[in-house]
């Protein structure tokens, strides 16, 4: 069985007003909406400290995407293992598995999450809703909630081939908290936002037992599913679902990334698989940047496309001059392009 990244998402949107928020229910995204997101995955030696982004600017210009793909809010008739569920239900891909949200006067409450269990999709349903957020969303707002409750069944139920035991049952224990905070400006690539931010924190621990013919339940697995995660996800009145979501590990490390960022200036859209190395990159400031071999003429833009250098004959970058952010270094004679990103 493998492990499922619990981090769950809210949806919602509204109006910015200077440092008061009122997100309301009204502007929540829809069955049917997409948007597209792009992603970056940390390897742990590239780990950022969450502590080392500025809660009051929020930059994230300088990282760079790793996928680019589609978040669609889909209904719970595009899946045969949710057909209990109430019309109005919105499910939501996260990693390796879907949640499952219902909005009801200003109250948004998840319903559970489906799952996929030795390749056959398994819903695992709360016995209540648990609330989440009620809207209008403020700054402030906010709650936890912990929740225990079995799920029973046949081996053949769950697709699972358990000789002499004829049932299962999954206990699951999930603790969820979620903290409206403040406000701030969001940098991404290409764009700024008026933005707030959430923070979760999320637990869930599944234990599997079994029972033989003659006898009682007994643990087969202990915790089978057992993931903790924290996110920080930054709200804006333009979209139904954040705008940038940062997820951590309990040690405040990035360990992945999503921003949604229509760019429209990517190096990445220059069609080009022979595109010059730049290492390393990203790069700190002062660093020299080694290219794969000599150019004739390097020139240095900003993502705004401003021309602020020039380099002849070389086979190196110097980035003394250059700021934190995304720039665009373009290989005249060769006519190729590529991304540079200094960190701070």
């Amino acid at each position: 069985m493998r492990n499922i990244l619990v981090a769950i998402t809210f949806l919602m949107t509204g109006a910015l007003y200077a440092q008061e928020i009122s997100y309301p229910a009204q502007n929540f995204a829809g069955i049917g909406d997409e948007f597209p997101v792009e992603y970056i995955n940390y390897d742990s030696a590239e780990q950022v400290a969450v502590t080392e982004l500025s809660p009051d600017l929020w930059d994230f210009s300088a990282i760079t995407p790793s996928q680019k793909d589609t978040v669609r809010i889909k209904s719970k008739n595009d899946f045969e293992a949710l057909s209990e569920l109430p019309e109005a239900t919105l499910v939501m891909k996260e990693g390796d598995y879907y949640s499952c949200m219902l909005l009801e006067d200003n109250l948004l409450q998840m319903l559970g999450i489906l799952v996929e269990v030795e390749g056959q999709q398994l819903p695992l349903m709360f016995p209540e809703p648990i609330s989440m957020l009620y809207f209008p969303l403020t700054v402030g707002a906010g709650g936890e909630t912990s929740i225990e409750f079995p799920i029973a069944g046949t081996p053949e139920e769950f697709n699972l081939d358990i000789p002499l035991h004829d049932s299962v049952k999954f206990m699951v224990e999930i603790s969820a908290s979620t903290t409206v905070e403040s406000t701030g400006t969001l940098q991404t690539y290409n764009y700024s936002y008026s933005s707030f931010k959430v923070s979760n924190t999320n637990i869930m621990s599944v234990d599997v037992y079994a029972k033989a013919a003659y006898v009682g339940w007994y643990l087969l697995e202990e915790n089978a599913i057992a993931d903790s995660t924290k996110s920080l996800q930054y709200f804006t009145p333009d979209y139904g679902i954040p705008v940038c979501r940062v997820t951590t590990s309990w040690q405040d490390k990035l360990t992945g990334f999503k921003i949604i960022d229509e760019s429209g200036t990517s190096i990445e859209e220059m069609a080009n698989t022979n595109n010059p190395s730049l290492y390393p990159n990203p790069a700190k400031a002062g660093q020299q940047i080694k290219l794969d071999r000599t150019y004739k003429q390097i020139s240095i833009y900003t993502m705004n496309g401003q021309n602020i250098t020039q380099i002849m004959n070389s086979n190196t970058i110097q980035t003394d001059n250059l700021k934190p952010g995304v720039y665009i270094i373009y290989f005249n004679h060769e006519r190729l392009g590529a991304r540079l990103v200094i960190g701070r």
